[in-house]
């Protein structure tokens, strides 16, 4: 059987066509294969930074109860007894909520803290609403664990001293 020059043209250039298609389809493949190894190791990168920020946060809100914990203005209005005059008591008032306020703008994170002082009934927060003593500040959510309420951020919850609540 004898080609003609046309057929062993066409013989010819499915020859070299083929080699070539084979190595784009691998080269592709080889591509795409990167890109979206690349693009899941993107989105765990964000994640991990996502999730370091957020630990951070954390970190850094639960230090507030220990930093409260340890303020002489609040141990102060804490052990002020019938005899410290109003003027006193409304000045050390008016400072621990300037410090509420101050912790709660430092922080990225929308915050509120409360300090619930259950021997004089009383109650300091950042949030208006959380003004008037009540029992049930002192019994939930628990300690160290979040609480999540229908309508309301979830809330974070730790005791810092005997009689002091940080939330």
């Amino acid at each position: 059987m004898k080609f003609t020059v046309f057929a062993k043209t066409v013989i010819l250039l499915i020859c070299l066509l083929v080699p070539i298609l084979l190595l784009y389809t691998y080269a592709n493949q080889a591509n795409v294969d990167m890109v979206v190894e690349e693009k899941q190791q993107s989105s765990l990168n964000q994640f991990n930074y996502f999730s370091s920020q957020v630990d951070k946060n954390i970190e850094q809100l639960s230090l507030y109860g220990l930093t409260l914990l340890r303020d002489p203005s609040i141990l102060h209005y804490r052990y002020m007894t019938d005899s410290t005059s109003q003027y006193e008591k409304n000045s050390i008032y008016l400072d621990i909520l300037d410090k509420l306020s101050l912790y709660q703008s430092t922080s990225r994170w929308k915050n509120d803290i409360t300090i619930v002082l259950p021997q004089a009934e009383l109650v300091l927060s950042t949030m208006s609403s959380r003004t008037v003593y009540d029992e049930k500040m002192l019994t939930f959510p628990q300690p160290g664990q979040w609480q999540l309420e229908q309508g309301v951020s979830p809330t974070f919850s730790q005791i810092t001293m005997s009689g002091m609540k940080n939330r």
